[in-house]
């Protein structure tokens, strides 16, 4: 088409030449507007070539990091002693102590014994104070529980007094013992003392109702004499 343009003019009389210089320009307007157009191709490309070429920034990268603490467990509570079924009771004469002899240790007369019984076998005793000379009261317990282990056993004789007691190293020879004071004896409150000592299996708690401050005494004075039965 360019071509066709210029030649038309060519051949045009004289008279038309402002019209052939008009077209003439034109076309080279037209080819100037070409040069333009390619110039801003090329920008656009040399830009885009730029940019294509400049590093992209690095992308934020968050670190997490887990922090664990171990915390040690409690202590668990003694286990819970065998439950062997009903217990029995019945007048008798004890089978771990006799009773004169639980009387000079323990500090008082004794009239009535009770032995206590589970399975048919006998786990402890209750002393009562001889009512010819005072009013019917329980002087003294003994009673046995029998627990899993041996560990458990001790463990329980440990916990038995709570944070107070007094520990008995060799109340017998490899018997370990604690010493407490617990509530027995109404009129006493809590401070009536107490035995408690671990052989084997089981866990004997001797209970009296002394509460004066030798009264500790009595209390292992009975736990050392049936321990040897147990």
């Amino acid at each position: 088409m360019k071509r066709a343009l210029i030649k038309a003019c060519r051949t045009s009389g004289e008279g038309r030449g402002k019209r052939r210089r008009r077209i003439s320009w034109i076309v080279v307007r037209h080819r100037s507007a070409q040069r333009v157009a390619a110039a801003g191709i090329a920008a656009v490309a040399l830009l885009g070539g730029c940019t294509a070429r400049t590093p992209a920034s690095p992308p934020d990268i968050t670190t997490t990091r887990t922090i664990t603490h171990t915390v040690p467990a409690p202590s668990p509570p003694p286990t819970t002693a065998i439950n062997l079924g009903p217990t029995r009771s019945a007048d008798g004469d004890c089978p771990f102590i006799d009773t004169q002899t639980a009387a000079d240790l323990e500090g008082n007369r004794i009239g009535r014994v009770v032995v206590l019984s589970q399975r048919g076998k006998p786990v402890g005793c209750q002393f009562h104070f001889d009512t010819n000379w005072g009013p019917p009261r329980m002087t003294m317990q003994i009673l046995a529980k029998t627990f899993h282990t041996e560990t458990d056993a001790y463990n329980a004789m440990v916990h038995a007094g709570g944070p107070n007691a007094i520990g008995v190293r060799n109340l017998i020879p490899g018997v370990d013992a604690v010493l407490y004071q617990t509530t027995f004896y109404e009129p006493d409150g809590d401070q009536d003392w107490a035995c408690a000592f671990a052989k084997g299996v089981r866990m004997v708690t001797v209970k009296t109702d002394q509460s004066v401050s030798s009264g500790y005494q009595d209390a292992r004075n009975v736990a050392a004499a049936i321990a040897p039965k147990f």
